[in-house]
């Protein structure tokens, strides 16, 4: 619970030191000297006299402000306007001098107790309210748990619940988008599995429901467990250092299953995929197992067929696959490898398993003879079959630009197709985005991959764009798993490895990973997966010399080949029990509002 004391010049009451002591968020703070004032559960205001400027200041202090409880605190003289103002604002209560302060604090808890009852009851519905499991988040913090909730978890109340389960769950992906997700959950030493759907009411805050997952996976019979494959595998690998029958592999991976789970309900989800996989089996004919090594990743065995006919059967596997999506309203993306088995051990060939389903490939597997990448999706569906397709069956996409570094991403819709064209509709700062880069981006769990376009002409004030020279996207154009910003000046950072230190200049950051430029060495090539320690100053206007120094643990997931220039590119993911990351978000957040306010001043001179 938080509490802002608001005064003006001069602080007198004995009240107030014991009331900031008793609020673990407090501050107070001089409304002369204040221009805004942050977001608070209770505000306690202190003044000595009223007049017409204070009155209007503290007005538009508070305008915007949502979701608080004001109380005044009266001094032993004072004149009518204060009551006046009182009435203004909406004022909880009124504190006068002879109160009991610790009264006075007790009061205050249980009226901002009562006033949250009320206002979940408003913001979730009455019914609701009562009879389901629910709770809810006030920027990423847990500020109400419902009595259904706490019951179905067996906790007692908020604070054992927040110690014993919402401590031990991992919710990030919950609070960034509105989704609906399955995870698994152990408490008092019984796993259940359990739904959650997140439901956004305002930009901070969240409405998490839970419930208890009470159906039965559909069992696909054909498909046998990693288990089963690795000891059939093995087994088959020994028999053929004697047999001399060749051992080959299909692997199908599905790439796009969270876009997928972002816009299909977990009933639709589950029949997608029990239909899809249900026509694999069909078509793959003289296989010796079909199995799935890890979520969303299968292999189909074979014995006694040469490589070569493997790759045969697989591009008729994929190519029969792909006319089979196209018909779908739903679009698995799917990727086909296959895998000569006889030249490697059987560790490497697990591991081998490992890199197809990450590809996290090497040099020399990617131009190796035993593996072979299939992917002709361009001969059987192109990108503006998919198109006609939206516009056909009236399906919602969004559009995504990336200014600066903050990702614009917005719905929009086709209204009109021709041979070569197709015209949308999009929202005001998308549109001045757009007519910036000349392109765009349009992603949908209906299209195979995202596809790229370029802009023929656009009108900011019919909001009507035309659209041309289409194109797939082999990777997702906005890959990296959190909103990211460039920075307004040039920031220097240094990584430190091994005793070494190789500076160069922050590219982009966000709140889980940055990207900077330094001068190529072949070095870079083999740090990837290393852990490293990332130094730079952030802008920090509250800090004595205006500038923050972050220490921050990461790994390096990528580096870019070597440019023109002679300098490369290196993405490291942060730790997430960085000490310093809370200040990152600070940054990370103030610049994107820097961003959103330069685009809105854009879109007002259009």
């Amino acid at each position: 619970m938080s509490l802002c004391h608001l005064y003006f010049k001069t602080s007198s009451s004995e009240h107030i030191k014991k009331i900031l002591d008793s609020f673990d968020n407090s501050i107070s703070l001089d409304i002369y000297e204040l221009n805004t004032v942050d977001n608070f559960d209770i505000y306690i205001i202190e003044l000595d006299e009223a007049n017409k400027n204070i009155s209007i200041k503290l007005k538009n202090l508070l305008k915007e402000k949502a979701n608080f409880l004001i109380y005044f605190l009266i001094p032993k003289k004072y004149n009518l306007m204060l009551f006046q103002l009182t009435y203004l604002l909406g004022t909880k209560d009124i504190i006068t001098q002879n109160q009991d302060t610790d009264k006075i604090i007790a009061k205050i808890k249980i009226d901002r107790e009562i006033y949250l009852q009320d206002f979940f009851k408003r913001l979730v519905g009455e019914i609701t309210f009562q009879t389901q499991n629910f709770m809810i988040y006030k920027n990423r913090n847990l500020i109400y748990i419902s009595n259904e909730l706490l019951n179905l978890f067996e906790c007692n109340n908020f604070e054992i619940f927040k110690e014993k389960i919402s401590n031990e769950l991992d919710i990030k992906e919950l609070l960034i988008d509105d989704i609906v997700i399955k995870k698994s959950m152990a408490y008092n030493n019984r796993k259940k599995n359990y739904i959650f759907e997140s439901v956004s009411t305002t930009t901070n805050e969240k409405i998490i429901y839970i419930e208890l997952d009470t159906s039965t996976p559909k069992q696909l019979n054909f498909i046998s467990s990693r288990v089963g494959f690795v000891e059939l595998l093995k087994e088959k690998h020994i028999q053929s250092n004697i047999t001399h029958k060749q051992l080959s592999c299909i692997t199908i991976s599905i790439q796009n299953i969270e876009k997928l789970q972002k816009e299909l309900s977990i009933v639709d989800l589950e029949n997608l995929f029990s239909k899809l996989l249900s026509f694999m089996e069909s078509i793959l004919e003289k296989r010796l197992i079909f199995a799935q090594l890890e979520r969303n990743f299968y292999v189909t065995l074979f014995e006694d067929i040469n490589f070569e006919d493997i790759n045969v059967i697989a591009d008729d596997f994929h190519t029969r696959i792909l006319n089979y999506i196209a018909n779908q309203k739903y679009k698995p993306l799917i990727d086909v490898f296959t895998f000569d088995l006889n030249s490697l051990d059987f560790g490497d060939i697990l591991i081998t398993f490992d890199n197809i389903k990450s590809k996290n490939f090497t040099h020399k597997e990617m131009h190796c003879d035993y593996l072979q990448y299939t992917s002709n999706t361009q001969i059987i569906i192109n990108e503006k079959n998919l198109l006609d397709d939206a516009f056909d069956d009236d399906i919602q996409f969004k559009l995504l630009n990336i200014y600066n570094g903050l990702v614009i991403n917005t719905p929009s819709k086709i209204v009109k197709i021709t041979n070569d064209m197709v015209y949308i509709t999009f929202e005001q700062l998308q549109g001045v985005v757009m007519k910036i880069e000349q392109e765009t981006v349009l992603q949908s769990s209906s299209f195979l991959y995202d596809i790229r376009a370029e802009i023929k002409q656009i009108d900011l004030k019919k909001r009507i764009a035309i659209l041309e020279n289409f194109q797939f996207l082999k990777t997702n154009a906005n890959s990296r798993k959190y909103a990211r910003v460039t920075t307004f000046s040039k920031i220097p950072i240094s990584m430190l490895i091994d005793g070494n230190t190789i500076n160069g200049n922050i590219n982009d950051l966000s709140i889980k990973s940055i990207a900077f430029k330094v001068k190529y060495t072949e070095k870079i090539e083999s740090m990837k997966s290393r852990d490293v320690l990332l130094v730079f100053n952030i802008p920090k206007s509250k800090s004595d010399n205006g500038y923050m120094q972050l220490r921050l643990g990461a790994k390096v997931i990528m580096s870019t080949a070597k440019d023109i220039d002679g300098y490369c590119k290196i993405v490291c993911d942060l730790d997430e029990d960085s000490n310093d990351d809370s200040m990152l978000m600070e940054y990370v957040y103030e610049r994107q509002k820097e961003l959103i306010i330069e685009v809105k001043k854009m879109s007002k001179l259009n």
